[in-house]
């Protein structure tokens, strides 16, 4: 516990000192070399199937970038939006595209192949990266209205009565809440 909150406070106080993915290696090296927790078991403990998934979501989101397709959907985007968009219009159109997408795929493949779209967009219109990258994230992750937008929507229905529609009257609301506390705080923490 005392490791995960030192890696935790390194991240928050100086992300770019030190990267986190470093951050979070050191910890790990912490634990395996005080013998917390064995070789073996750190081994046991990673999640290989998750491991794989963003490994070639990283590929899949490269070839988005690469291949322009991102700068297409970015430019479809942008038509939308118009010439001179307000934050306010910018966050409401990235969040209800992710979110929308998100519930017919899963979360993490959505963050992964949205993102590049999105610093596209930030990049053409001149905006920071960081609130279209953070509004990405929390739209992909709001992934409520469907039974198989996320795994553990897909591990409920496994083992309840829920139908479609149950997740859809419980999750669109969700999704609504997520968006007005999206679209409230992005311009105070992270202004465009």
């Amino acid at each position: 516990m005392v490791t995960l909150l030192c890696v935790l406070v390194v991240i928050a106080v100086s992300p770019d000192n030190v990267p986190m993915h470093i951050a979070a290696t050191v910890g790990a090296l912490v634990i395996v070399g005080t013998k917390c927790m064995s070789v073996q078991e750190a081994i046991r403990a990673i999640d290989w199937n998750c491991m794989l998934l963003v490994g070639s979501l990283t590929a899949i989101s490269t070839g988005v970038t690469n291949s322009g397709l991102g700068d297409a959907v970015a430019q479809q985007i942008l038509n939308i939006l118009g010439d001179n968009p307000s934050p306010f219009m910018i966050t409401t159109i990235i969040f209800f595209a992710a979110a929308l997408l998100t519930q017919v795929m899963s979360n993490i493949p959505t963050i992964m192949l949205f993102l590049p779209i999105g610093i596209s967009i930030a990049q053409t219109i001149g905006v920071s990266p960081y609130p279209v990258a953070m509004t990405i994230t929390l739209a992909g992750a709001a992934s409520y209205a469907t039974p198989f937008a996320a795994p553990q929507n897909m591990m409920t229905v496994g083992w309840t009565q829920y139908k479609f529609v149950d997740f859809m009257k419980i999750g669109l609301p969700m999704l609504l809440v997520t968006y007005v506390v999206v679209v409230a705080l992005q311009p105070i923490f992270l202004p465009y």
